[in-house]
């Protein structure tokens, strides 16, 4: 089965608390990635309410993100970082889930990373 293109250059950065409980970059990696971005904007009971819809999926031949599917996604952060536009968006990794073709050839074909907006970390 064929796998998901990726083109896109992003960082991930792997965030670990320190002694003090901040957190402190731990690694930084440039690999390549689809994303995939989406806002929407409603105005109801006098409040304006804007969410994003964000995920990405990775290249999974890359060794640095063949590490981030089998740590511990409780002990460390991990923080997605791409330019758009001229302008650095930085998300929160929420969760993975490894694309599979089960059905087919039961191999591994992406990292699909569910996103959430953060603000700038470092």
């Amino acid at each position: 089965m064929k796998k998901v293109e990726v083109k896109e250059p992003c960082t991930i950065y792997k965030f670990k608390k320190n002694g003090y409980g901040d957190l402190e970059i731990d690694e930084q990696h440039t690999v390549k990635c689809l994303f995939i971005f989406g806002q929407s904007r409603d105005d109801s009971n006098f409040q304006q309410l804007t969410s994003t819809d964000a995920h990405a999926y990775l290249d999974i031949d890359d060794p640095f993100v063949q590490s981030i599917m089998t740590q511990d996604m409780k002990k460390n952060s991990y923080y997605f970082v791409i330019d758009r536009y001229g302008r650095e968006d930085w998300y929160k990794i929420e969760r993975i889930k490894i694309g599979r073709t089960i059905l087919t050839d039961n191999q591994d074909n992406n990292v699909h990373v569910f996103l959430s907006f953060s603000e700038k970390m470092i």
